[in-house]
């Protein structure tokens, strides 16, 4: 079923200028968690608000492009945790 799956190259191009300008904007990968979970935030607002589709798309291309960057870079924030955890 995957292998029939498309993405658009539209989305593809957006989210990784997105992950670039993340990356510019904000270069460490500190608290990425917690920035994904504000801009799913702002994606379920925009949603909730029934914003334009442009708008919707861009809040969603951000939470894509933070996820992009968890899996790429991992969250520093949350290394070390299950050390300082078994350290308790």
């Amino acid at each position: 079923m995957l292998a029939t799956m498309t993405i658009p190259v539209s989305v593809i191009e957006d989210l990784a200028a997105e992950v670039m300008r993340a990356r510019t904007k904000f270069p460490r990968n500190r608290l990425l968690t917690v920035a994904a979970l504000e801009e799913l935030g702002e994606l379920a607002a925009a949603q909730l608000q029934q914003r334009p589709k442009a708008e919707i798309r861009r809040e969603a291309i951000q939470v894509m492009a933070m996820m992009v960057r968890i899996i790429t870079e991992t969250d520093e924030t949350l290394e070390g945790l299950d050390e300082e955890a078994r350290q308790k």
